[in-house]
């Protein structure tokens, strides 16, 4: 955010969060930062010299305007998704971030730490979902559905036409019922460079939709036997972190060994700072692997997988 009074109300969003996590999370059955990133799109002469980049939807609509908003729902292909964006011109990050049950998508404020500011800032377009279009196969306690990835694709397209996305930092994130649905685009688009999933794992995991892309990951969770709501959610995170990695990408475990119920503000607070600064580190593709160990900066419950 921009100015102390900017800050203030990101305090205050932040603060309102876990309440509306702690609401959705009893209705769960399934499932030092740089200040950017320092890259702007590949030019063609990039292109040729092998600069890996993701093959990108087009637009299926008249693209809204999206540079330099704070927070503002804007609509795509009938759906309203809360963005912040970096100014005109000004490549970054595109995230998209996927909220619990009953939260809303201030969510991302806390999902995403010092993400929606810096982006404001710097450059990029983080999109938070409102709610689901309701199309394709629900994929975690009925709060997301696939054909929200068509959604995502829209504002992906809108915003690169619009010169604000670096393309090899394309990312998602989501808690709970989000994190399912963050779970589900790995395994949906492979656009995707790398993913934080806070509380849960992919109700069908199968082949990657480009085996030579594998998105790297942060699972966050509690204890298992703990972390229970209809399912063991540690469980299922678990068991996504090690299909992953069994498929060839890089992974975090961060197991804070708290429960579902009570468990997730703090695992926002542990897990998000880190986070970011992963996506930062995790481009499309990234080769050599940036961490051979963890940055101090990750919490000590934190590991390599």
């Amino acid at each position: 955010m921009i100015g102390a009074e900017s800050e203030n109300q990101s305090l205050i969003i932040a603060a309102r969060v876990p309440i509306a996590l702690l609401g959705s999370l009893v209705v769960l059955a399934a499932c030092s930062a740089r200040e950017s990133l320092g890259r702007n799109l590949p030019d063609a002469a990039e292109a040729g010299a092998g600069i890996r980049v993701p093959t990108l939807p087009t637009a299926k609509a008249a693209c809204p305007a999206m540079a330099g908003l704070d927070g503002v729902d804007v609509t795509f292909l009938g759906n309203a998704v809360t963005i912040w964006s970096g100014p005109a011109g000004t490549a970054g990050p595109m995230v998209f971030y996927w909220h619990a049950t009953t939260a809303t998508s201030d969510e991302a404020v806390a999902g995403l730490g010092p993400g929606t500011g810096e982006v404001v800032r710097s450059g990029g377009v983080i999109a938070a979902f409102n709610t689901s279009n309701g199309t394709g196969t629900n994929t975690g306690d009925f709060t997301w559905y696939t054909g929200d990835f068509t959604t995502a694709d829209e504002i992906l397209a809108c915003a690169n036409q619009q010169g604000l996305v670096d393309i090899t930092h394309i990312h998602s994130a989501g808690y709970s019922p989000g994190s399912c649905q963050t779970a589900a685009m790995v395994y949906s688009r492979a656009y995707l460079a790398s993913v934080v999933c806070y509380s849960g794992g992919a109700m069908t995991m199968g082949a990657l939709p480009d085996p030579t892309n594998h998105p790297a990951l942060i699972g966050a969770h509690g204890a298992v036997g703990s972390d229970v709501y209809g399912i063991d959610i540690a469980t299922n995170t678990i068991l996504l972190e090690n299909d992953l990695k069994n498929k060839g990408s890089f992974v975090i475990d961060c197991d804070d060994g708290g429960d579902h119920l009570n468990g997730g503000p703090a695992r926002l607070a542990g897990a998000a700072g880190p986070g970011w600064q992963f996506f930062k580190d995790h481009p499309y593709k990234v080769d050599p692997e940036p961490y051979q160990s963890l940055p101090a900066t990750f919490p000590s419950y934190c590991k390599l997988m």
